[in-house]
């Protein structure tokens, strides 16, 4: 907060100062940041003397310093920076306006004591004003456009601190970079010309580098009058006001419109994205199998690793630039000692395009087991295998872009001219005696029309295979030291790198928990490190196209679900999926063994997860449903889906049956909801409830509106979800068996849920006022419904295969994936 006295000038511009130190490494951003300087105001403006205390002398002389170094002049050291880029320069503009605030107010102060310049007072206060607005405006600007890109708790940091490190951040640029799509020059261009204006104004304003406003150094106040009401004069500063004002407005609707168009530009990036590493991958599969041409004894195992994302692609970005940057580190065995006696050994290696230049600069990342930047699939807690730290982050398996490293923490230059690799197993052989990050040469395709060089560097050599090796996933699913946030990371890690090799050779047609890896390190599991396997030489595969005989997308989901949960599908499944009918495809009775798990999956790995995984498993079967219930019609058999059924589902009144029944409806297909209040609120109309008769009204329209449903022709494909209020009296009973006869009448499942909450939640949410919104006539009176809730008894039938669900701390989607769960299992089959 900027005080309205003289100390804001010195500060503001101590802060100045600290932007050219910041750029030019003069002096630390700590230093500068716990300066204090406290002005005595007089009643004389040319008797301002700072008032610094004695722990403070020194970084006071430090300023000073370094404002006698500075040969330009107190302004234009702005226009003298390092490039940077246009949301740096917002957070100069940001931080700057509040500067020339403070030194209007040091006019207000010092030449407030004239009389003849109380005419300017006005003046004065209206620009103050205009900048102040500007300078909110501005703030909301940025944490408009740093909402969903900066945690939460960096943005308020940001906002206090505008000249800070957390505005130079390349993880927080790149995301915002994506944000503003093409309009990013413009940002750019907007900030640099209200960032130009900002510098006119404080020049006009006579700011000086030692923190002082020009006029108050002089001894004669009435010299320097006439410039300073000359400064003061609001027509000198109305044209800057103007590109401010301008500028600010500009700013505003970029952002908003852009961050409207946020996620489909997102999905477009990614796509991009995708299809170029998608193509690289093959482009490399193909140059691998033409170095490994040796007549070694065994095979060669190489694994591809999945890194995480960490690359945003905008129109403006050309596809051979992405390309170029694009890397790949590969796992590499190869055998060692004589024919008698050999070892497998392990070389880390990484693949670039090949360049054209003269120069070739190299960029790779080390190994780490930090986690990367995560952006709608999974949430993510910031744990590594060996924290239980649950701090949330959120990422989307669409979106990542795995294989891909671009942080560099080693930059190496050498010649483009690099030797041909025509046996990689003979040069795995010296790879331990190079240098990490040496290139080696280059491999490429020799049967492409245009041959494609990918150049070779050494990274590390692993050992031997005692000391490193690949272990199926489907191994560790049961590994106690696979943490719920190791298992979230690895989905992200899989979901990525599989969508974006599928169709490569590097990925099965059905991937399974068999054809992911993970590295194994001195007996301990690298959950960080996650491969995918293949064995050269080896004949090149061909990948069927996804059709709905292989649905790729399903067994993506089901490798996601055994993941989440531990186990595999087999063991998972449950008998009853097998009698679904004689003779159907394996892949429907895995879809039906994984949609039954899904309310386990929410259950576990949160909604989340859950919403990743009921995309994958519906992505295909859409079109595998509509393929076999064609193939069924024909061959006169039943549909594999869920049989009609009625699904019955009691409970007290505000216990929230109506909005569990309606999530259910999304989950169960060709589904229709019939609640209660179907039944009541017609009769209410007609008669009073104290009425004669009122009773036999509602079991008259009950019995004809359920005889209906149960032999119309028109309903007998709909699953039926009912919902009612019966208590455990003998008139309750009656009313519930009437659903079950009509379900008898039709020759369907009943299914009957009967729903349990605390007396407390149960008033919480009957109470509510949003509940009446829906369906009017709802009972919301506590004094009615607290003695309801304590003396009587909700039905039962009795049945074990009744389902009695407490429902107090779930939501009600949770609440509908279980019944969901027990439909399955009993609508299965007629």
């Amino acid at each position: 907060m900027i005080s309205n006295s003289a100390h804001g000038c010195n500060v503001g511009v101590a802060r100045a100062l600290w932007i050219l130190a910041a750029h030019e490494n003069v002096l630390s951003a700590d230093a500068v940041g716990q300066i204090n300087i406290r002005l005595r105001v007089s009643r004389n403006p040319s008797s301002f003397q700072p008032s610094i205390s004695a722990a403070e002398k020194d970084q006071v002389q430090s300023l000073k310093n370094l404002s006698s170094t500075l040969s330009r002049p107190s302004i234009t050291f702005l226009r003298d920076f390092v490039p940077m880029s246009g949301f740096e320069v917002a957070g100069i503009v940001l931080g700057s306006i509040p500067i020339v605030i403070s030194a209007l107010q040091c006019y207000m102060n010092g030449l407030g004591t004239l009389q003849n310049f109380r005419s300017y007072k006005r003046i004065l206060k209206s620009l103050i004003l205009t900048l102040q607005t500007e300078h909110v405006n501005l703030q909301n600007i940025c944490e408009k456009l740093l909402t969903g890109i900066a945690p939460q708790t960096r943005i308020e940091e940001m906002i206090r601190d505008p000249f800070g490190d957390l505005w130079r951040e390349e993880e927080i640029f790149n995301k915002l970079r994506l944000r503003l799509w093409s309009s990013l020059q413009i940002f750019d261009d907007r900030v640099q010309d209200m960032r130009e204006a900002i510098e006119e104004m404080m020049e006009k304003l006579n700011v000086g580098a030692n923190g002082k406003v020009g006029w108050a150094e002089s001894s004669s106040i009435k010299k320097q009058f006439k410039r300073a009401t000359f400064i003061l004069q609001k027509s000198n500063h109305e044209e800057v006001l103007t590109r401010i004002r301008d500028g600010v407005s500009a700013l505003q609707r970029l952002a908003v419109l852009n961050t409207d168009l946020e996620m489909q530009r997102k999905s477009r990036s990614q796509g991009r994205l995708n299809k170029l590493v998608n193509g690289m991958l093959s482009g490399i599969y193909h140059a691998l199998r033409s170095t490994m041409t040796c007549k070694c004894s065994g095979l060669h195992d190489i694994g591809l690793r999945l890194t995480p994302p960490s690359r945003t692609v905008v129109p403006e970005d050309d596809d051979e630039d992405i390309i170029k940057e694009l890397q790949f580190r590969l796992a590499v065995s190869y055998l060692t000692g004589s024919h008698v006696n050999t070892s497998k050994q392990w070389n880390e290696i990484m693949l670039r395009s090949g360049g054209g230049s003269k120069m070739s600069t190299v960029s790779f990342t080390a190994q780490s087991t930090c986690t990367s930047r995560k952006t709608v699939g999974f949430a993510v807690p910031s744990t590594t295998s060996s924290t239980n730290s649950q701090q949330s982050q959120t990422v989307v398996i669409e979106s990542a872009l795995s294989n891909l490293t671009f942080n560099t923490l080693r930059t190496m230059s050498e010649p483009v001219c690099s030797k041909h690799i025509i046996n990689l197993c003979e040069a795995m052989q010296t790879m331990g005696k190079r240098k990490q990050g040496e290139r080696c040469g280059h491999i490429q395709h020799c049967y492409m029309a245009q041959t494609q060089k990918y150049d070779v560097y050494t990274l590390e050599c692993l050992g031997s295979c005692d000391e490193w090796s690949l272990v199926p996933l489907k191994q560790v699913l049961q590994d106690p030291a696979l943490l719920y946030g190791d298992k979230l990371r690895l989905a992200w890690m899989i979901a990525s790198g599989v969508l974006q090799m599928q169709g490569t050779p590097w990925v099965a047609d059905i991937p399974t928990s068999e054809d992911i890896f993970i590295a194994q390190k001195g007996g301990v599991h690298q959950f960080q490190h996650v491969f995918v396997l293949r064995h050269f030489p080896e004949y090149p595969r061909v990948n069927a196209s996804v059709s709905p005989t292989n649905p790729f997308m399903l067994y993506l989901g089901i490798l996601l679900i055994e993941l989440i949960l531990g186990q595999s599908i087999a063991t998972l499944d449950s008998p009853k999926t097998q009698t679904l009918g004689p003779g159907l495809p394996r892949h429907i009775l895995d879809y039906e063994a994984a949609n039954k798990l899904l309310g386990r999956v929410m259950m576990t790995g949160g909604s989340g997860y859950y919403n990743a995984v009921e995309r994958c498993l519906r992505s295909d079967m859409q079109v595998v449903r509509r393929s076999h219930l064609q193939s069924s019609s024909q061959a006169s058999r039943p549909p594999y889906r869920n049989m009609p059924c009625f699904v019955y589902i009691n409970g007290y009144p505000g216990i929230g049956k109506l909005t569990i029944a309606k999530e259910l409806q999304q989950l169960l297909p060709n589904s229709k909801v019939y609640h209660n209040h179907l039944l009541i609120d017609p009769i209410d109309a007609l008669v009073e409830r104290s009425s004669p008769g009122y009773y036999e009204m509602r079991t008259g329209l009950r019995r004809y509106v359920l005889s209906e449903i149960a032999t119309s022709e028109y309903t007998k494909d709909i699953t039926w979800i009912f919902t009612d209020a019966r208590e455990a009296s003998a008139a309750g009973e009656m009313g519930a068996k009437d659903y079950e006869a009509a379900a008898g009448k039709r020759g369907v499942s009943f299914i009957s849920i009967v729903l349990e909450c605390e007396i407390e939640e149960n008033i919480r949410r009957a109470i509510n006022p949003a509940r009446n919104q829906s369906v009017s006539a709802k009972l919301t009176d506590e004094t009615i419904l607290r003695p309801i809730l304590e003396k009587e008894t909700i039905y039962r039938f009795g049945k074990e295969t009744e389902l009695v669900l407490d429902v107090t701390k779930m939501s009600s989607k949770e609440a509908a994936l279980r019944i969901k769960d027990n439909v399955d299992q009993l609508a299965a089959c007629p």
